[in-house]
């Protein structure tokens, strides 16, 4: 029904995937969603590696504070940008509580479709929807054609104003090879993972991320910042992060910004 009021009947589907779960995906017009309908899987060979890694280096770590048992799992993950949630869901198949924040409305619908088409998983995985930043503001995500789970957000109107007007977000759905614009307001990790925690303390109760995987699209270091110590605080044990020339903030900056949390 949520699919259905977004406009997404009939162009979506669902994968068996080749890691014993169930994803659903867009039938087309998406990088990753084609490259699991055709293969049973995104990345396999990264996505793996990455969390075996993790566990490598989680060995030996404190649990978070009052894990003793289920429902408190052993490795906690966090996947900000998460499409449409194979490495969400790929975690929660390892055994993980995932944490999965995705800022787009549709992506969020397939990974809450794939939650109940998975039971057996689903209560290690949080979705919140959340359209991270490094300060509140009315920000827009373009989808371009032929990628339409990887949104890109833009929060400088043309204008130069703090608001993007009706007139500007026309223009730029109107732009060559734009599918589709939405609006959000921009939310602070920090304020995010106070919420989930309250929610259910004992997913990190102030321990270890064993994980962090973020994609979004050459925002990383502005969600980053938003996380207020979170990576400071070395809490969060392995990072996997795309990494864009073009970034915002700047690659240095970013590659900086992590250096100097202790990465």
């Amino acid at each position: 029904a949520a699919l259905s009021k977004l406009g997404m009947k009939g162009k979506y589907r669902v994968v068996n995937t080749k890691l014993g779960f169930k994803i659903a995906v867009y039938k087309k017009g998406d990088i990753v969603s084609n490259n699991i309908i055709k293969h049973g899987f995104w990345e396999l060979g990264q996505s793996e590696e990455f969390f075996k890694k993790a566990e490598g280096l989680a060995q030996g770590r404190p649990a978070p504070t009052g894990c003793t048992s289920p429902p408190c799992h052993r490795y906690v993950g966090i996947d900000i940008g998460a499409n449409v949630g194979w490495y969400t869901l790929l975690g929660a198949k390892r055994g993980w509580k995932m944490i999965g924040m995705e800022g787009t409305e549709k992506n969020a619908a397939l990974i809450r479709l794939s939650l109940c088409l998975n039971p057996d998983i689903a209560e290690r995985v949080q979705l919140r929807k959340a359209l991270l930043g490094d300060e509140p503001k009315t920000c827009i995500i373009q989808y371009m054609e032929g990628n339409f789970g990887d949104g890109t957000m833009r929060c400088d109107p043309p204008s130069g104003g703090t608001e993007w007007t009706d007139e500007e977000i026309a223009k730029v759905e109107a732009s060559p090879h734009v599918a589709a614009v939405e609006k959000g307001q921009i939310e602070l990790l920090a304020d995010v993972l106070r919420e989930l925690e309250a929610k259910d303390p004992k997913m990190v109760s102030g321990g270890d991320i064993h994980a962090l995987k973020i994609d979004v699209e050459s925002s990383e270091l502005l969600v980053l910042r938003g996380g207020g110590d979170l990576m400071p605080s070395k809490r969060v044990r392995t990072i996997f992060t795309e990494v864009w020339e073009t970034l915002q903030g700047g690659k240095a900056n970013y590659l900086t910004f992590l250096k100097d949390s202790g990465y």
